[in-house]
């Protein structure tokens, strides 16, 4: 069960983003396929993220998502 979660994204808005949402998604729930399931659903929900020259917003919002399965995928 996770009991204590940070999260924050850099390079997706204007500024470093503290993910929040993606924290409470976490914090109390086994850290299964399904509770990363859901909080890189919640990451890709909770950034509005931004266009420029080096990458697009779906691009970056896709992205996100899959780190943060990524990472959780690689601790639990």
């Amino acid at each position: 069960t996770v009991v204590h979660a940070r999260f924050a994204a850099a390079s997706v808005a204007a500024m470093p983003i503290r993910l929040h949402d993606v924290e409470a998604a976490l914090v109390g729930h086994v850290l299964d396929a399904t509770t990363i399931a859901r909080a890189a659903e919640v990451a890709r929900a909770s950034v509005t993220p931004i266009d420029d020259v080096r990458s697009t917003a779906e691009y970056r919002t896709r992205v996100l998502g899959a780190l943060v399965e990524r990472f959780l995928g690689g601790i639990a």
